[in-house]
């Protein structure tokens, strides 16, 4: 008996490999599937690295410039406040009476007779 239950045993045993083996095929087949797709998913996160990597570079360009127009701009209204306060210190020297300004015909600004163009406008 115990003999006829080893035997059955390893014939159940035997069955069950032979049902892996027939099966390995299939799934190597559903691996090699699973491979090519996970490679293709490769391929397409690739490509689009390469392209956010392209677009954040040219994004880091705009950047750049858009810094370098800011600075400019910043330069230009520290520049015209100067001037205007240069402007000033002129027209209140003008103002008091038997200063050299005032001596020398400072009168005013040519901008204050009539609208020009800010690089003519100077004293007078």
């Amino acid at each position: 008996a115990s003999y006829q239950r080893q035997l059955q045993d390893a014939q159940a045993k035997l069955a069950n490999a032979e049902d892996r083996i027939k099966s390995r095929p299939a799934e190597l087949a559903t691996a090699k599937t699973e491979l090519k797709k996970q490679e293709k998913k490769l391929v397409d996160k690739r490509e689009k690295l390469a392209d956010a990597t392209a677009l954040e570079q040219e994004l880091e360009k705009d950047l750049r410039q858009s810094r370098a127009q800011t600075e400019g701009a910043k330069a230009r209204l520290a520049s015209t406040a100067s001037r205007g306060a240069v402007l000033s210190g002129l027209m209140q020297a003008r103002a008091r009476p038997g200063s050299e300004i005032s001596m020398a015909g400072l009168l005013g600004r040519l901008g204050d007779l009539a609208t020009i163009d800010r690089k003519f406008d100077v004293a007078v």
